[in-house]
């Protein structure tokens, strides 16, 4: 079972679609101000983790330090993993030799589709 201790969650920016579905996975700033649910593993705009179910227009709730919930893509992922996003915002495993943006780092082994708890920090261009 997944866990939350929130740390910084701030809602200062309006979600620029409805991300109702995207609860639990990586969001981005747009260059104009606003939350987006699409995001890669290459984009260095990885905000942090959606907290809520926004609309369009509706304050987007992003963690972007503490403890969250954090929905995996297709492969599971484990302890020590560092968490980067698939382009649904879903967690994918940063692997060994790569550079890339990472924003959180697995604290509870997850099962593809499933919720990992994870450790959110600002995004961060590393090599791993």
């Amino acid at each position: 079972m997944a866990l939350e201790i929130p740390g910084k969650v701030i809602s200062i920016f309006a979600a620029t679609a409805d991300l109702s579905a995207l609860q639990y996975t990586f969001v981005s700033l747009t260059t104009l101000g606003g939350i987006t649910g699409t995001t890669v593993i290459t984009d260095g705009r990885l905000l942090g983790i959606l907290q809520n179910t926004p609309t369009s227009n509706q304050a987007a709730e992003v963690m972007v330090d503490g403890i969250s919930k954090l929905v995996v893509s297709t492969t599971a992922v484990v302890i020590g993993d560092y968490l980067g996003s698939t382009a649904a915002g879903r967690a994918v495993t940063v692997t060994s030799g790569t550079t890339a943006w990472i924003a959180a780092r697995c604290l509870r082994t997850a099962l593809a589709t499933g919720y990992a708890t994870v450790q959110v920090f600002p995004a961060q261009h590393v090599v791993i």
